[in-house]
């Protein structure tokens, strides 16, 4: 939520119409940029919730266009989360790959439990404080399949350019 007088003083749409979605982060940044304040709240009353969408090739453009501006925002912590993340899931995905090839299952079982356990208590503090504890029973299959769909993402990022409300 934001005041709209402090909307009009930052917003600086016209320096970003050319890149693919990302408005809502851009205005965070002028926000941040014109050192006015910022919070963040899990509070499940002020939660927006949109529709997902329906057909595959809709979900992986809006993913291709989210992940393409991160390069073209001006946010270096955003962009060390992002890097960050990047080679957590990639290291997982390394280690997997490594641990099959060398049969050792065991290693593989307890590395993997870990990683469960650790993004369960990760996703049930945030799905608990936005009244979605449901969704906790889906949180084995982000940490099963995350690091091949973020692998997936990249490549398409490399060879697929989605255009968005007529940008290209």
């Amino acid at each position: 939520m934001f005041n709209r007088l402090v909307f009009n003083e930052v917003d600086s749409i016209k320096n970003h119409k050319n890149v693919l979605s990302g408005d809502d982060q851009y205005l965070l940044n002028d926000f941040i940029r014109h050192k006015k304040r910022v919070g963040v709240t899990a509070n499940s009353e002020l939660l927006v919730t949109t529709f997902a969408p329906i057909h595959l090739i809709s979900a992986l453009k809006q993913r291709v266009r989210r992940i393409g501006k991160t390069t073209k925002i001006d946010d270096r912590f955003s962009q060390l989360i992002a890097q960050l993340m990047l080679v957590i899931q990639f290291l997982f995905l390394y280690l997997f790959i490594a641990l099959v090839i060398h049969k050792m299952f065991g290693l593989l079982s307890l590395i993997f439990v870990i990683k469960l356990i650790a993004e369960h208590f990760v996703f049930k503090t945030y799905f608990r404080k936005i009244n979605q504890i449901g969704a906790l029973n889906y949180s084995w299959l982000i940490t099963t399949f995350y690091p091949i769909y973020i692998l997936g993402l990249l490549i398409l990022i490399l060879v697929w350019k989605p255009d968005w409300k007529g940008r290209k």
